[in-house]
């Protein structure tokens, strides 16, 4: 019996109903192929290169340019980044109906970053990023403690991280 399993049939993880315009939401981005573009891990810690840094001030730019982002932890590694990210729904400006989703926002990193770190690469059509990301509404204290926890101890479990075992 030949077996072949069923391609570009993605199961949302979206929960139903909620409103991912606004709340607390912890967020895994991928490289493409999971290739290790960002630094890498040195005595338990994230050494950023160049990529990487883009990444983070990307990271950070979210929140400059947009009143209703407001950014937590979060943590560059060799070939993901992990961050908690807070949408306040009721600031956000209507003239912009298009910047009020979790998408959009996390669009809007994939976008910029990949185009500063091909500018530099000189190859402006190279894929960055996986597609899509993973999410996770954060539901309450002992949540965020735990998820702050993870990202916190991500660079010292380097080693047995299942991400770790792509590319490098």
């Amino acid at each position: 019996m030949d077996f072949e399993p069923e391609k570009h049939h993605r199961h949302s993880i979206r929960v139903q109903g909620y409103d991912y315009n606004q709340g607390l939401f912890f967020l895994t981005l991928c490289t493409y192929q999971r290739e290790h573009l960002f630094g890498e891990i040195v005595n338990n810690e994230i050494r950023l290169n160049r990529f990487g840094e883009i990444v983070l001030e990307t990271w950070e730019w979210l929140s400059v340019k947009y009143t209703f982002v407001e950014l937590d932890m979060c943590v560059v590694m060799p070939n993901h980044f992990h961050g908690i990210l807070h949408l306040k729904g009721t600031d956000i400006e209507p003239s912009k109906p298009n910047l009020k989703t979790l998408g959009s926002i996390v669009g809007v990193l994939k976008t910029v970053s990949t185009k500063k770190i091909n500018l530099i690469r000189n190859s402006p059509v190279t894929p960055i990023w996986q597609r899509n990301y993973y999410e996770h509404i954060v539901r309450n204290d002992n949540d965020l403690d735990r998820i702050r926890e993870y990202i916190a101890n991500n660079p010292a479990t380097w080693e047995t991280d299942l991400n770790n075992n792509w590319q490098k």
